[in-house]
């Protein structure tokens, strides 16, 4: 009774009869045939290029340099002579990326570390939250999920993390949450806040990969088999498959993989058959190979096409992830298109000499919008020690900033840990090519056991 009476709730709101107009909408979408799709996509491309051309000075300027016109994009392989905007394009054209017809009160500035360790600010509108969220409700539905159901949120962004002023303690509270921070995670947390979970008795736990991996080997280490969710949702990371087999063995239910981030929100997620569908009404999702689009089984960059931030549009964005397109379409009969699989999205977990577990993505998040800097990686070669190099040109870098936030660090991280600030000319990428944010040689331990924490 309580999660209908909670859903009707939030309906009162415009933003939220929007969302439910628009999740609807959503739920039809995804029984339509993959051609049908193709058809709305190149529909709502058209629209959002008219947009960008009308009213956004970058894309403007854009067409005009390759001689083109929105009148030219009949076809999606029009679309895509259109070049590729990359996070460099936004760092130094960011206000000429922003749409001049729109009041400044319904654009929101924010910002992501990114998996890469770039630190990118952008603008998102408000169409764009009422569309995401109901793309993401959407995706959790095919398991079961409701607005108003018990949820556990493991999870480290410090500005979705509950600020607990009473305001946002009755607030989460109301939403039938519980978080636990997953950006500085101790053993005595871990067992604290398992206890919390068997009494709440959630729905639904939600966090990121490598803390819920955490949570889950620390509960199959103390026989803790009483929290029983109906579905484990991933996210943040790439998702291995030692580390699905021990949170489907530990919980007993379906963990179900979300890919998404902050600057595109809801980009793919997983249905209980296992496929990962593209939310192709309001993502186009190229995977490309040397400019063309890859064959299924092929790993590809990704390039995706936010359908409706009208603020910046985000046209034909290369987000610096690999991805492979599946050779069938799922059995679950949706004609949203499928991915195998998301490639190289990881973040290891740091270990200090006396026991602390800190997320990589705790750096990350803290790194966003560095003055100067223009990508970053932190490394641990040895328990005793993590260093923090980084890229940036010498008229540019703020020294007293990085100063402070490496004290911030230390003091984070703890005194029997050294952390180390270093500028370098170049941060080399894997041998896949991705620049991974953070890396890790030190293993974790729980009870002086050490387990993997990635592949």
């Amino acid at each position: 009774m309580y999660p209908l009476l909670l859903k009707y709730v939030r309906l009162l709101s415009p933003s939220g009869m929007a969302r439910y107009r628009h999740l609807q909408e959503l739920k039809r979408n995804q029984w339509l045939s993959p051609e049908e799709l193709r058809t709305l996509q190149l529909q709502k491309i058209q629209r959002m290029v008219r947009h960008a051309y009308a009213n956004v000075p970058f894309y403007r300027q854009r067409l005009t340099d390759i001689g083109m016109h929105p009148n030219d994009i009949k076809t999606l392989d029009d679309f895509h002579q259109l070049p590729v905007l990359t996070k460099q394009d936004i760092r130094t054209q960011r206000e000429a990326l922003v749409a001049r017809n729109l009041p400044r009160r319904a654009i929101h500035l924010d910002a992501t570390g990114g998996s890469t360790g770039e630190p990118l600010t952008f603008y998102l509108s408000d169409d764009f939250h009422v569309w995401n969220g109901a793309a993401a409700i959407r995706a959790e539905s095919w398991y079961g999920y409701q607005p108003g159901h018990k949820e556990v949120w493991i999870w480290g962004a410090d500005r979705d993390l509950p600020q607990w002023t009473w305001s946002r303690r009755l607030k989460a509270r109301l939403k039938r949450q519980r978080w636990l921070n997953s950006f500085n995670l101790s053993e005595e947390q871990i067992e604290t806040f398992a206890r919390l979970v068997v009494r709440f008795k959630p729905k639904f736990i939600i966090g990121y990969v490598s803390s819920l991996y955490l949570f889950a080997k620390y509960l199959a280490k103390k026989g803790i088999t009483d929290i029983r969710p109906q579905a484990v949702e991933t996210s943040a990371e790439k998702l291995y498959d030692f580390q699905r087999a021990l949170l489907e063995q530990t919980f007993d239910c379906p963990v179900i993989d979300h890919y998404a981030s902050r600057e595109l929100g809801c980009i793919a997620a997983q249905c209980l058959e296992g496929g990962m569908h593209v939310a192709d009404d309001v993502r186009y999702l190229e995977v490309v190979t040397d400019g063309q689009p890859a064959e299924p089984g092929q790993v590809g960059e990704i390039i995706v096409t936010d359908l409706t931030n009208l603020a910046m549009p985000f046209l034909r964005y290369k987000n610096g992830d690999l991805a492979i397109r599946a050779d069938e379409p799922c059995s679950c009969g949706r004609g949203l298109s499928v991915l195998r699989e998301i490639v190289g999205r990881t973040s290891d977990i740091f270990t200090t000499p006396g026991g602390r577990l800190i997320s990589g993505l705790y750096f990350v998040h803290r790194m966003r919008g560095a003055p100067g800097v223009r990508r970053f990686q932190v490394h641990q070669a040895s328990v005793d020690t993590i260093d923090i190099l980084f890229e940036a040109s010498e008229e540019e870098i703020d020294e007293a900033w990085l100063e402070s936030r490496r004290q911030e660090f230390q003091e984070h991280a703890g005194s029997d840990i050294r952390l180390c600030m270093k500028k370098v000319k170049q941060i080399p990428p894997t041998p896949a090519g991705k620049l991974l944010f953070t890396t890790s040689e030190v293993p974790v331990s729980l009870d002086g056991e050490k387990i993997l924490t990635h592949g």
